[in-house]
């Protein structure tokens, strides 16, 4: 099957979307990143985007193809009161969906036995995202703070896209509403708890009391395991990346990846590893996104709505 068009692609993620009452916001494919500012987006009571907002995005999205730059189409599923466990290691999609339950709203990547599954938040319920590190490494949460590919986004390596099992002609208003529940005592379960930390033995003891950042970021690095020769800077970039996206301060980051790297077989030595971390907290200081997409369009609110209800 040919990979879909920009305009068909944002159809369907906006189709969605509409249907489950969430926002939904371009993003590049390869590096998934936002190319709209969406921090006050992802939470429930969030304003909706209009159609006349969408629409200009979309038509944004058919130019950026025309140059060879494809858009990919996340939705925010906090917005709308959802979460999302995104499986991404194939054995243990189908011991998720038993636990859990079977969920109507499947999005699964190209990548066999990798998924995405919709669940509403509990009544009462205010539910963020969860790492994988937290879950032990088998599946991570994406819920209020997060984003989640929709269908139709063409996926990283650019072979294929992201495909729904319920067919766009069953995406209603109110379908949010026939998800079931999330069983947030099966994600405490697995969430980590007090730390063994034998496996980073130049830590300090007593930083098994620390707070819950700073005791994920540990997690993490215990689950990757010590770093192997090849591509070592690489790994080193991406714990750091990692432990900022948990929330670990820069300072302990710095402790935490020397501490790491020294179990490796062939350390990268502090110097090497403190100066690598610094550059990746650098970064993440540094203002995200892209260019501004217009947003002053003028566009046939008709047009769009005809899109969004037929079939892509």
């Amino acid at each position: 099957m040919p990979l879909p068009t920009a305009r068909q692609s944002f159809a369907m993620a906006a189709h969605l979307a509409r249907a489950l009452g969430a926002n939904v916001i371009p993003c590049t494919v390869r590096e998934r990143r936002p190319l709209v500012r969406w921090a006050a987006l992802h939470s429930p009571g969030s304003p909706r985007l209009s159609a006349e907002t969408l629409a200009a995005w979309g038509r944004s999205a058919a130019e950026r193809e025309e140059r060879g730059e494809p858009t990919a189409w996340a939705i925010l599923p906090g917005s709308a009161r959802l979460a999302v466990i995104d499986c991404d290691r194939p054995s243990a999609l189908a011991g998720l969906i038993e636990r859990f339950g079977e969920t109507p709203l499947v999005v699964r990547s190209p990548t066999p036995g990798r998924a995405h599954l919709w669940y509403r938040w509990p009544d009462g319920a205010d539910v963020g995202k969860v790492d994988e590190a937290a879950l032990g490494g088998a599946y991570s949460i994406k819920a209020r703070g997060a984003m989640i590919h929709a269908p139709g986004s063409l996926h990283r390596s650019g072979t294929g896209f992201y495909r729904c099992d319920l067919p766009p002609r069953e995406w209603v208003a109110g379908l949010a509403a026939a998800l079931p529940p999330l069983d947030l005592a099966e994600v405490e379960r697995d969430r980590v708890g007090r730390l063994d930390l034998s496996g980073l033995g130049s830590l300090p003891p007593d930083w098994a009391d620390a707070d819950e950042a700073v005791r994920r970021g540990i997690a993490w690095l215990r689950a990757a395991g010590p770093p192997e020769p090849g591509g070592r800077e690489s790994k080193t970039w991406r714990a750091a990346m990692t432990l900022g996206d948990l929330g670990v301060p820069e300072e302990i980051a710095l402790s935490l990846i020397v501490a790491w790297d020294a179990e490796a077989p062939v350390p990268r030595g502090p110097g090497a590893v403190i100066e690598t971390t610094q550059r990746a907290y650098a970064r993440r200081k540094l203002p995200g996104g892209c260019r501004r997409l217009p947003t002053d369009v003028v566009v046939d609110a008709g047009a769009i709505v005809a899109d969004l209800g037929g079939t892509p």
